[in-house]
């Protein structure tokens, strides 16, 4: 909640991302390389993130994390 509020206070887009591989880190450190993936699902735009309220934003950000993790 409060980095929602943060970027409504400073006025800047809020970037939506995953990180994918993180699980299988400890199986294989540190004798094999684990690829880990940082996914870049959507930007909400500044002027979106003034326009909606904080409820709003987190409803949104949850749905994309929600259906890129499935």
């Amino acid at each position: 909640n409060v980095d929602k509020a943060l970027a409504k206070k400073a006025g800047v887009p809020i970037v939506v991302s995953v990180i994918r591989g993180t699980d299988e880190v400890h199986k294989h450190f540190p004798w094999k390389h684990t690829d880990v993936f940082l996914d870049v699902l959507t930007v909400l735009d500044a002027e979106t993130v003034q326009s909606k309220k904080t409820v709003e934003i987190g409803d949104e950000v949850r749905t994309w994390i929600t259906s890129a993790l499935c």
